[in-house]
């Protein structure tokens, strides 16, 4: 707005001092009009709880693997011969000892034999005296000129013959011996009778399964790990085990790698042995392991909600001394879903753009504008 005055003549000193009064007036209003306008800062609300602290912290990535317990040592008992079940002395759940007797088959046959094969090497003895004394004369009637070379050659021959005779015998009467004792079965480990296959009175075949044996002070865990996490674990890493049934977690460490995987499903056993005294542990109960794959000592590290991701870029909104919003950009390392500052829970490892203590913003509250004042909620 522009004010105008009109010049008069001299003499009308009223009408000048009028037009002064105006123009004094107009440029006072011009003034006010050309003075800045203040615009007032924006505030964000938040609550305390959504504004965090870089921490430094030790992070580890770990994977979860489904397997079972199974017995380092077990052995099945089968059958050596074929006959009735004449004996069964154990049930399932009982102790064995090493060499104690847990059945017996059905013998009759393996007597009968082994008197037939008696009888048959003593005759083979009582022919070979026979045919050793013939050639003995034999020898005497030779020095003395009464018998030629080829008459003597007979009975050593015959003697010969005897002896192999004899000799066949006695590998048979070992040998029917052998099917004996075998009728007689023994426990080949110290342990816990874990399944029996036949009854008292049942016919078996040779080489059937009678009773299955196991040490329960040989358990331990087998997981199979997917072959690309293979090369994260050694022997002798230490494993946390959570079995169903067992209230208290179990640690275990790593004793063997399966050097192949299994068919199907490509996957590589490992084999943990458990430390401590675990009781009431079972053979072929659920288990689920937790090995670990990489480790990080000291780190900066901060929520996972907290990070922001824009094409590809990673950044965080810091808040700085004066309570303004700043955009930092991060490299983020490995993530620990397990580890957690006060209730959030998931940390990520920053492996550049942070230092311990910074404060940030951890909940997701949509873009925000750098520069903006954060005003937290009482």
């Amino acid at each position: 707005m522009y004010c105008f005055a009109v010049a008069l003549p001299r003499k009308n000193l009223f009408v000048l001092l009028l037009s002064i009064a105006m123009l004094t007036a107009c440029n006072k209003n011009d003034e006010k009009k050309a003075a800045p306008i203040i615009k007032p800062e924006v505030l964000l609300k938040i609550d305390s709880s959504d504004l965090v602290q870089a921490v430094n912290t030790d992070l580890s990535v770990s994977l979860s693997v489904s397997g079972s317990l199974k017995a380092q040592k077990q052995s099945i008992v089968k059958s050596k011969s074929a006959g009735e079940i004449l004996e069964l002395n154990f049930k399932e759940g009982m102790q064995v000892t090493a060499g104690q007797r847990v059945a017996r088959i059905d013998d009759l046959d393996s007597r009968l034999r082994l008197n037939e094969r008696t009888a048959a090497r003593n005759a083979s003895q009582a022919q070979l005296d026979l045919v050793q004394r013939t050639y003995l004369n034999q020898k005497q009637l030779f020095d003395k000129g009464f018998i030629s070379q080829a008459g003597l050659d007979n009975s050593q021959t015959q003697l010969t013959v005897a002896r192999a005779n004899l000799d066949s015998a006695n590998a048979s009467v070992k040998l029917s011996e052998k099917s004996l004792s075998d009728a007689v079965l023994s426990a080949p480990i110290n342990g816990t009778v874990a399944e029996l296959f036949v009854q008292r009175g049942e016919k078996v075949a040779s080489d059937a399964r009678l009773l299955s044996i196991v040490d329960l002070r040989s358990i331990e865990f087998e997981a199979p790990l997917p072959a690309e996490m293979i090369g994260s674990v050694d022997v002798g890493q230490t494993v946390e085990i959570r079995i169903d049934g067992v209230t208290s977690q179990v640690l275990g460490r790593i004793e063997r790698i399966n050097p192949s995987t299994q068919a199907g499903s490509r996957s590589i056993p490992v084999h943990v042995a458990l430390t401590g005294d675990v009781p009431n542990l079972k053979v072929g109960m659920f288990a689920e392991g937790r090995f670990t794959t990489a480790q990080r000592n000291k780190v900066i590290a901060v929520p996972v909600a907290a990070i922001r991701e824009v094409a590809g870029r990673k950044f965080v909104y810091l808040v700085d001394a004066e309570k303004k919003i700043q955009e930092r950009t991060v490299v983020a390392g490995i993530s620990d879903n397990k580890a957690n500052i006060g209730k959030m829970q998931g940390l990520v490892e920053i492996t550049q753009g942070l230092a311990a203590g910074e404060t940030l913003i951890a909940a997701n509250l949509g873009p925000l504008k750098t520069g903006t004042i954060v005003q937290t909620a009482k």
